[in-house]
């Protein structure tokens, strides 16, 4: 997937962006450098999240930004972390409890983000946009 998106940024001239492959327990982020980074259907697979929150954290400068969007459960009774992720979602309070445990400042969430429907398909995710301390 790399390697495609490389030679899409390639060609249509993108030079302003730097694919990085991330370890599941670090993101490989370079140091106080960056001003926001955007998780997208992504965090409920991140099995070492806690590293993956720090490593974020350290690659953000002071104020900077992390915006995370990820599925709903469509589940009800999908109640536990481990139940969720393994249907590819996650609830926006097991984010926000993260995020907090962190060291992060939730500044904004939306628990409606997307709301798509198509048929009997439907598609929904919820958006968190949290803030690095500016110390």
């Amino acid at each position: 997937a790399l390697g495609r998106l490389g030679e899409r940024l390639s060609r249509d001239s993108v030079r302003n962006v730097e694919l990085v492959l991330a370890e599941d327990d670090d993101p490989r982020l370079p140091f106080g450098t960056l001003d926001g980074v955007v998780i997208l259907n992504a965090y409920h697979e991140m099995s070492q999240r806690v590293a993956v929150l720090d490593g974020v954290k350290r690659a953000l400068r002071p104020g900077g930004m992390l915006v995370i969007v990820d599925n709903i459960p469509a589940d009800s009774t999908a109640r536990t972390r481990k139940e969720q992720t393994s249907r590819h979602s996650l609830a926006l309070d097991f984010a926000r409890d993260d995020l907090e445990a962190q060291g992060f400042e939730v500044v904004s969430q939306d628990p409606a983000f997307v709301e798509q429907r198509n048929g009997s398909m439907q598609h929904r995710q919820w958006m968190i946009v949290a803030r690095r301390a500016k110390k």
